[in-house]
């Protein structure tokens, strides 16, 4: 915007110039000499003028270009599966974004929701389901039932079946609930088998969110600000020269 002003700037003041004509017959009246000066003066300043001109608009359709719409993500699925935790205002606030850049977005929580029973068919088989409509993001948000197990690595396999299913048609991202207890090393599991799945670990990336009256999950405002968490990360994640949903590489 501030370059677009200064070429209307620049033109205007050329418009509110002298005639040459004017300029040529004022100078005569005083000297040749005083005239050929004042001729070669005004023919500077127009070039220069034109000059700026053209630099100033060539660097606003620069601009211009640069500040185009992403138009990328239209038309894309996104496919959402998880527990308790999703619908805890975090998919809620998630639905306006996705719709914002004009991709499909496509929800199926669970509660309870365990990741053996997603991975192997259950749930009338949703994730095999869910994947056959080719989504280019799959987000997965699950861990919340398990993190006090005794022993997590027995759902080391299940995580990896996920994370194979899901990344299936594109990018994916395994989203960790923000805690509200120590876990048993169930998160840990998950970080070290979703693969080639993206690992958003949610409480390195907010704070302090607010609870139901359960102390567990997300309330309205405590959801609201994991999704924009979530979201942030994701935008700066991307790679849009790769694809619509594609991230770059840690």
């Amino acid at each position: 915007m501030i370059r677009t002003i200064l070429v209307v700037s620049v033109l205007c003041a050329g418009c509110n110039d002298p005639k040459p004509g004017a300029a040529a017959s004022t100078s005569t009246s005083t000297s040749t000499s005083t005239s050929t000066s004042t001729s070669t003066s005004t023919s500077t300043a127009s070039a220069t003028a034109s000059a700026s001109a053209t630099a100033s608009a060539t660097a606003s359709a620069t601009a211009s270009a640069s500040a185009s719409p992403d138009t990328s993500r239209k038309g894309t699925i996104v496919v959402h599966i998880g527990d308790s935790f999703t619908e805890a205002y975090f998919e809620q606030n998630l639905r306006a974004r996705f719709a914002g850049v004009g991709a499909k977005y496509v929800v199926k929580a669970q509660t309870p929701s365990y990741t053996p029973t997603w991975a192997f068919g259950g749930y009338e088989g949703a994730l095999d389901t869910l994947m056959n409509m080719h989504p280019q993001l799959t987000l997965v948000t699950l861990g919340a039932n398990e993190v006090d197990m005794k022993d997590p690595q027995i759902h080391a396999k299940a995580v990896k079946e996920i994370a194979r299913k899901a990344s299936k048609w594109g990018q994916c991202v395994w989203i960790t609930p923000p805690m509200w207890k120590k876990d048993s090393g169930f998160l840990q599991v998950i970080k070290e088998n979703c693969a080639p799945c993206a690992y958003f670990y949610s409480d390195d990336h907010v704070k302090d969110v607010e609870r139901q009256k359960d102390k567990i999950h997300p309330n309205e405002a405590g959801g609201a600000k994991w999704a924009a968490a979530f979201w942030d990360w994701l935008e700066a994640h991307r790679d849009p020269s790769a694809g619509p949903w594609v991230l770059k590489a840690d």
